[in-house]
Formats: C-alpha cells, sequence, structure tokens
C-alpha cells in the first residue's frame, strides 16, 4: 500500500513538471526557437525518461513517463493521460495518471485514487500554458548543426551544470523530496568538472519543435558522492535523458476510470 502511494505520488510530480507552462524567451537561435515552440505546444504525446546504469549494472534505475496531454481552452485543469514506470534495475512499477480536465485520477497496484482539489493545484492553468519547463537551448555546449530531410541535427556536449541543475529539480519533484538534496550553482560546477565525457542530440522539426532530445552524462567508473547527494536513487555513473514530443493529431478525450 505505501509503495503503491509513493508510485502514484511519483506519477503526480512527473505530470506536474510535463504540464506547467513555460516562458518563451528572446533567443533566436535553432535551439532557442525548438525552447519556445515547447513552450508553445498546447497539444503533443510526449515521451521523458531519465536513467542512471553504472559499468556493473547495466539495468537501469530511475523513471519513465509518456502518454498525451492537452490544454483546452474553459478547462479547468489540462488534459493529460500518462503512464508512469518506475525503473527499479530490472523490473518496472508502472501507475496511470490521467485528467479529464476537470478531475485527476491516479491508478496504481490495482488501486484507483481520485485527487483532491488540493493535490490537483499544481496542474491548474496559468498565464502560460504549455509544455514542460525545459532549458534545452542551454545545454548544449559547442552546437553543430546538420541537416537529415526536413530536420535539423544539433549535436555537441553537454552544459553538465546546467543540465545537472534541471535533472535534480525534476528528481526532487518525482521523489519527493525523499532522500533527494539541493543543487546549488557552486556544487553544479563542481559536479560538472567530474564529468569524463558528454554528449547531446536534439533532432528539430521543420516546424522548430523539437522530435527529440537525447542526452548523457558519464563520470567513468566512480559514482561522485556528491552526486548521491543530490539524486539520491537517481545517481550513477552515468546519467541518460531521452525526452521525445510530437504535436498530438486530433482531440484528446480522457474517460474517467472504472
Amino acid at each position: 500500500m505505501r509503495r503503491a502511494r509513493r508510485v502514484a505520488a511519483g506519477a503526480v510530480a512527473v505530470a506536474g513538471v510535463v504540464v506547467l507552462g513555460a516562458c518563451g524567451g528572446d533567443d533566436d537561435s535553432t535551439l532557442g526557437r525548438a525552447e519556445d515552440a515547447m513552450a508553445e505546444l498546447d497539444a503533443g504525446e510526449m515521451t521523458v525518461e531519465l536513467s542512471a546504469t553504472t559499468p556493473e549494472v547495466q539495468d537501469p534505475v530511475g523513471f519513465r513517463v509518456e502518454g498525451a496531454f492537452a490544454f483546452v481552452e474553459d478547462d479547468e485543469l489540462p488534459r493529460f493521460d500518462f503512464d508512469y514506470v518506475e525503473l527499479l534495475a530490472g523490473e518496472e512499477e508502472v501507475a496511470t495518471i490521467a485528467s479529464d480536465g476537470a478531475t485527476v485520477w491516479v491508478s496504481a497496484a490495482g488501486e484507483v485514487q481520485e485527487l483532491t482539489d488540493e493535490q490537483s493545484a499544481a496542474l491548474r492553468l496559468g498565464e502560460d500554458d504549455g509544455f514542460a519547463d525545459l532549458g534545452i537551448a542551454s545545454w548544449v555546449e559547442d552546437p553543430e548543426e546538420d541537416t537529415s530531410g526536413r530536420d535539423t541535427i544539433v549535436r555537441g556536449r553537454v552544459d553538465a551544470a546546467d543540465l545537472l541543475g534541471d535533472l535534480a529539480r525534476i528528481a526532487a519533484q518525482v521523489g519527493g523530496g525523499e532522500d533527494i538534496g539541493a543543487l546549488d550553482d557552486a556544487a553544479a560546477e563542481r559536479l560538472a568538472g567530474l564529468v569524463r565525457s558528454s554528449e547531446i542530440e536534439v533532432v528539430i522539426g521543420d516546424d522548430d519543435l523539437p522530435r527529440s532530445v537525447d542526452a548523457s552524462l558519464d563520470f567513468g567508473s566512480d559514482v561522485p558522492d556528491e552526486l548521491v547527494d543530490v539524486l539520491g536513487p537517481y545517481a550513477a555513473a552515468r546519467l541518460h535523458l531521452l525526452v521525445e514530443l510530437a504535436p498530438l493529431d486530433g482531440e484528446l478525450t480522457v474517460e474517467p476510470p472504472r
């Protein structure tokens, strides 16, 4: 029962990360326009996965959230239908979180729970409705652009301090603060100095919307103690973040669970 509640809480937190509106900026670079397009997307299908592995243990620890969302005028809440998968080094636990625009339900371990107004408060629409507040434009160092068909592909090294700061924020929300520490700028810079290698690839459609963001950080054979202090169970020698995104084709209708 306790495990189910924790998995359900993680699902709610991830939904909050995904659907809270992002603000566009003044960066007119390819990545800046991609970030703005993400902020303005009002209906889409997405996957966000954070996985942590070591050279000895390749089965990941982390989470994956995937599904569809839509911001509909006059709805009190965003509509969404997400599966939240907790990755447990070879095992998985799954919860479903869904909203019909008025009510949010979480299903985990065979139980269905309707969220209260207070629990749903973080998901309520604001002035900046759109996809998650992910600062991808600042994640890429020394970007190089290429084209593949109608897509633009941006590759480079990861600005580890910036990405780790965002990962720490997301992990704290997903983990409910359990075993997750704060990451200030100085700590982020120290951790960035321990990164052995990194790479990131962003595939951007001709509508400026990123179709995928694939980033990895490799700390070598050892997991820095400071990373454990910050990311808790998500800390490992190798971190991998994958975001996949596409506009939603058609209207999203969510039915209450039976």
